[in-house]
Parts: C-alpha cells; sequence; structure tokens
C-alpha cells in the first residue's frame, strides 16, 4: 500500500516552484479512472488565479507541504512583516 504524504485540504507547492495549491482528493484506483497514466499516488489539486479555480492531477512525490505558518515567522525574523 502507497503512504499518503497528505490529506485533503493541505496546502503544497511542487518542488521546482509554482503557484500553492490545495489538496482535493487521491485518485483510489487506476482501472476505475480507465486512464493509465494515473497511479495510486496521483492527487487531485486545485489553485485561483485570474481566470478562477483551476485543477490538476499530480503525483504526491512531486509536491511538498507548504508551512503558511513558519512562513509568517521567517518573515518575522528577517524584519519583513
Amino acid at each position: 500500500m502507497i503512504e499518503r504524504k497528505f490529506k485533503s485540504g493541505d496546502l503544497v507547492r511542487h518542488k521546482l516552484g509554482g503557484p500553492i495549491m490545495e489538496i482535493v482528493v487521491y485518485i483510489i484506483d487506476r482501472e476505475s479512472n480507465k486512464d493509465e497514466s494515473l497511479n495510486r499516488e496521483d492527487v487531485i489539486c486545485h489553485w485561483f488565479d485570474k481566470e478562477g479555480k483551476i485543477f490538476t492531477t499530480l503525483d504526491q512525490r512531486l509536491l511538498i507541504k507548504f508551512d503558511l505558518l513558519n512562513l509568517f515567522r521567517s518573515q518575522e525574523e528577517k524584519g519583513v512583516i
């Protein structure tokens, strides 16, 4: 069984950067989706831009959890906020 790194509602970002996204749901079963490109480690994420809500499917191994609280703490320590 694949270990799930995230839960629904977690904020994540791609390891290479990009927008902050929210985990919506894990893809349960490749056969039920009838799409060979999906696997059991894929998650559906969404984010917002000027055109509205955007959904995408990504492998969980490409994502890191985004910790908003630590971001604010580091900005405070630097005197930014």
